[in-house]
């Protein structure tokens, strides 16, 4: 089995058909050989990066203080325990001890219990995750934190390994198991599981928008992918026309907090007459926009035309024309994709000077983020693209 792997552990039961478990226990620095910390199925990837979020980061900080100061003081602190789905079929064989082992794919794995536990264990050992972006530890990292890493590394994590010889889990179970759990646990927030998992009303409703803006015949969608790489084949990822959609229509506020769950059951901003009415006129400003750009998509990959950031500004263009009074609105958002659609796009393009949340990198060649964070660096956008329309 390529990738295979084999734990032993106590397993109650294995009853045909039906999911069994098995739990074991491996030390914490033992972890990323059995289990991978990354996916090859785009939707589990931008599941476990969707996890970067404040409030989610705020309780990492907690989980690791906690661990340290257990390790370091010996204080009472709750016994690190995961739990873990298995896809494909693993096999599966009995010992004469009352142990089992269990032999599967350690990349067709995820985590689906104590995720927030394995992303501060990740960072206390200087392991690398897609959990949020990546920061190798410092030479003062490693030496004032060296004896609570190399302790953590030989404490022994409680696993449970949950799994079906005999049909088999595919990557939509995982998904649903993730889903299960993460509805038990209140302090998880990962609001694109809805979209990841089913086909909810802001799927189709974006399934519709690609066809009415065309998007296809310039490179198309990413499906299921939180962000566009470039292996990916198209211009956008589905997750960000989705924070488009959601800015577009409901305003800064939705988008920031990844509204989907208001767009699905129509609340707020998101009645039904007001996203129908909103669709036509989405597509219309997308479609002159990328028409304009065309050139600028097959020629540069690395231009900001290909940043999330972007597209989400677009939507607050669009959300800020779209509740402006006494203007023609199908006027104003042509005149504002023309004109949008005429800017150069390059990194390099020197007119990013005169954006307030932008910077040269450090060789100088190169504009980048400036605020700090995702939420300024749209609004920031958002300003200085809208200000170039009314030029």
């Amino acid at each position: 089995m390529s990738n295979g792997v084999t734990v032993e552990g106590i397993c109650p039961s294995i009853r045909t058909g039906i999911d069994a478990s098995l739990v074991t226990y491996l030390m914490a620095i033992e972890l990323p050989g059995y289990f991978s910390l990354f996916s090859s199925d785009a939707r589990i990837e931008a599941l476990l990066k969707s996890l970067h979020s404040k409030t989610n980061l705020q309780r990492i900080t907690d989980i690791s203080d906690q661990i340290a100061s257990a390790i370091d003081r010996k204080n009472h602190a709750p016994l690190l325990a995961l739990t873990y789905v298995i896809g494909g079929k693993p096999t599966i064989t009995n010992k004469t001890n009352g142990l089992v082992k269990l032999n599967y794919n350690s990349h067709n794995t995820l985590i689906v219990d104590g995720v927030l536990e394995l992303v501060a264990i990740a960072k206390i050992l200087g392991l690398n995750h897609p959990f949020e972006p990546t920061r190798k530890l410092t030479k003062q990292d490693v030496v004032s934190n060296s004896e609570i890493r190399q302790l953590l590394g030989q404490t022994f994590v409680q696993v449970t390994l949950i799994f079906n010889s005999e049909l088999g889990l595919n990557s939509d179970d995982l998904l649903r198991y993730y889903g299960n759990y993460n509805n038990r646990e209140s302090h998880l927030r990962s609001p694109i599981l809805t979209s990841l998992l089913d086909n909810s009303p802001i799927n189709d409703y974006v399934k519709e928008l690609v066809g009415l803006a065309n998007i296809d015949k310039f490179g198309g969608v990413a499906r299921s992918a939180l962000r566009l790489t470039k292996s990916d084949q198209g211009i956008v990822a589905e997750a960000t026309l989705i924070k488009l959609v959601l800015g577009a229509i409901g305003g800064a506020t939705p988008q920031n907090g990844n509204k989907i769950e208001d767009f699905n059951t129509h609340k707020g901003a998101f009645d039904k007459e007001a996203i129908q009415e909103a669709q036509p006129h989405i597509a219309a400003f997308i479609d002159t926009w990328l028409t304009g750009i065309r050139e600028q998509l097959k020629n540069d990959r690395d231009g900001f035309h290909y940043s999330p950031s972007v597209w989400l500004a677009l939507g607050l263009i669009i959300h800020h024309i779209l509740h402006s009074k006494g203007v023609d609105i199908d006027s104003e958002l042509q005149k504002a994709a023309l004109k949008l659609s005429q800017i150069n796009y390059s990194k390099s393009a020197s007119h990013w000077a005169n954006c307030e949340v932008m910077m040269l990198d450090a060789k100088g060649q190169e504009y980048k983020n400036a605020s700090g964070g995702g939420r300024p660096f749209r609004a920031g956008l958002a300003k200085y693209l809208y200000r170039l329309t009314q030029g």
